[in-house]
């Protein structure tokens, strides 16, 4: 058997094509979880990758018959170099949707608790293994009627009781607990405006809050995108879709 050979004159090409199918196999695979970072939804993503082969079977050809007619290979493979890589680099700009972070106040004669919604199981675990203790800043209203006694003990006139209301709570996250996808931090201490309470109620008291927590794992896991009418109607799923598509559908020029 005679020594392999290797054709110096087509290493070049070779080693194009090599660099171009390893790294365009490195990036497709993440674009449904980049989507899911800036707040495209599952059927988004799908949606995308559906119509993806569509734009290679139309430009493929287009490319092709341009190419041959204009003597232009060269120009047609550069070209379609350059769109690719503005069009796969492109989403990395791209801003995420609008994200909200709520959050439930329970207060009761006994004690009192905030809920937060995050489906991830090893949440609790990560955050008593980083830190201790945690403030969050909450802007609450309340979803049933508070008791006067409440009131005049949060330092609040009973006009200000039934609207939003400024707190900050301190937690203990030792005492945390988690029950299916909802976790529970005991209140340890509550700040109304500028006055130190008790934080317990005389009735069970439930408060819708806007939470900002000063553990950012935290409020990554619990953020969830702003409600839109349409998720296919957001800037960000179009300028993601048009980018990757035009990148996809070039994709097939250079084969």
């Amino acid at each position: 058997m005679g020594k392999p050979k290797i054709n110096s004159k087509l290493l070049p090409v070779k080693a194009h094509y090599f660099l171009y199918n390893a790294g365009t196999a490195a990036w497709m695979p993440f674009i449904p979880v980049f989507a899911r970072q800036i707040g495209i939804s599952e059927v988004g993503v799908g949606a995308m990758y559906a119509a993806f082969p569509f734009g290679g079977l139309i430009l493929r050809p287009i490319c092709g018959a341009i190419a041959d007619k204009f003597q232009i290979h060269r120009f047609i493979f550069l070209f379609s170099i350059l769109v690719m890589t503005l069009g796969f680099a492109g989403p990395g700009f791209i801003p995420p949707l609008p994200h909200e972070q709520k959050g439930h106040f329970h207060c009761t004669p006994l004690d009192s608790y905030l809920t937060v919604k995050a489906g991830d199981d090893c949440l609790l675990h990560q955050l008593q293994e980083t830190v201790d203790s945690m403030k969050c800043d909450l802007l609450c209203h309340p979803l049933n009627e508070m008791e006067p006694e409440d009131c005049t003990a949060w330092g609040l006139v009973h006009e200000e009781c039934s609207e939003i209301i400024s707190m900050a709570g301190y937690f203990n996250l030792s005492k945390a607990d988690k029950l299916n996808d909802t976790l529970y931090f005991k209140i340890d201490e509550l700040h109304v405006g500028h006055n130190l309470t008790q934080p317990r109620c005389a009735n069970r008291t439930e408060f819708h809050c806007d939470i900002s927590c000063n553990n950012t794992y935290l409020m990554t896991h619990v953020r969830t995108p702003v409600p839109v009418e349409s998720p296919y109607g957001t800037d960000q799923f179009i300028v993601l879709f048009s980018l990757t598509f035009i990148a996809w559908s070039f994709f097939f020029c250079q084969c």
